[in-house]
């Protein structure tokens, strides 16, 4: 729009909506802000509180994806994987390499584009040449010892891993292994997780196993096993949640959610024998099945149900269900027609 357009011509390019904002928690001065239409806040309060899971920020490389990220051309007799980089990843160009190293410290890798609403498949490979236990690269005696190959193959990378930027990076370097990352914790390896885009106009959670790894442009939240984790999955996907941490998240164009953000979610501890726990849990497993077949019109009536039976755990009532729903709705980018783009 031109800055000489008239009232009359704004408003006629402009689609606009009345909002509420209120701090997400009134006692703290330096409370997140949650912006939501009015009608819908009612039930939203319910759901504040203090939740049992905590959100990590996925593996970051500190900003050379080139030499971490690989394709696995081809797995050998002896174990052993030949392998070549995604060397043009990323804004930092690395050199094309093409080689075969040993598959301990490979892991399968989830980038913002692999992962949806309930389903997550991933793309690529990654090299996690990192001790979770002590957040730092794994020794350089070590890699020698056990991994020689794998060694060989980040040697070539040595300088330009040296000189990334990351501030955060260079506090590992410093001491440790050049080929250190950052946010790598016990959480990164956990057996079972949920991961959900942290660039997104809307909540798109998934279940994932083990040995899947996420980049920092997603976040994830550990569980002890898999029905845990689709009760959490269920629980973030369910149209108050979505609508809570939309309204928190910061927007410039498209919404970013921090991992703090699910702490102003009241989520309980799963407990199996708990009705609701486990209808969500098995609510969730058929929506990853469904998923995996694109079989849209079966989500939707699993959502439906799981939006009933999360609304039933937090007390909301079905008035104020339909008004969260109708906020979402009232969006144009409701969780179930979200489209994101790549996010290297």
């Amino acid at each position: 729009m031109d800055q000489d357009e008239t009232l009359a011509e704004v408003f006629a390019h402009t689609d606009r909506r009345t909002l509420e904002a209120v701090p997400v928690e009134p006692q703290k001065t330096n409370s997140p802000w949650l912006t939501l239409p009015k009608e819908a806040l009612l039930g939203i309060r319910k759901i504040f509180g203090r939740n049992h899971y905590t959100a990590y920020t996925g593996a970051y490389t500190g900003g050379l994806n080139g030499c971490f990220w690989i394709r696995v051309i081809e797995k050998l007799g002896n174990g052993n994987l030949a392998v070549e980089n995604l060397h043009d990843v990323g804004k930092i160009k690395v050199e094309h390499v093409k080689t075969v190293i040993e598959p301990d410290l490979v892991y399968e890798l989830l980038r913002g584009r692999d992962v949806s609403r309930w389903h997550a498949q991933p793309s690529a490979h990654i090299i996690l040449a990192q001790d979770p236990q002590t957040r730092r690269g794994v020794s350089e005696a070590e890699m020698k010892n056990k991994y020689p190959r794998t060694y060989s193959y980040l040697l070539k990378f040595k300088k330009q891993l040296l000189q990334r930027a990351s501030s955060s990076v260079q506090r590992l370097m410093d001491g440790g292994a050049f080929y250190s990352m950052f946010a790598v914790g016990p959480y990164t390896l956990a057996e079972w997780k949920v991961v959900y885009k942290r660039l997104s106009n809307a909540m798109q959670a998934a279940f994932i196993p083990k040995d899947q790894i996420a980049h920092e442009k997603l976040i994830l939240v550990p569980a002890s096993s898999r029905l845990e984790a689709h009760y959490v999955a269920a629980l973030l996907n369910s149209s108050p949640a979505d609508l809570l941490l939309q309204g928190a998240a910061v927007r410039v164009q498209t919404k970013e959610f921090a991992p703090s953000d699910i702490s102003h979610l009241k989520v309980l501890a799963f407990n199996q024998r708990e009705t609701l726990h486990a209808e969500l849990s098995s609510l969730s497993m058929e929506c990853d099945e469904a998923a995996a077949k694109n079989d849209a019109s079966r989500i939707a009536k699993l959502e439906a149900q799981i939006d009933r039976v999360a609304a039933k755990l937090w007390g909301i009532t079905d008035d104020e269900l339909k008004a969260i729903q109708d906020a979402l709705a009232e969006t144009g980018k409701s969780k179930r027609a979200a489209k994101e783009g790549d996010e290297d």
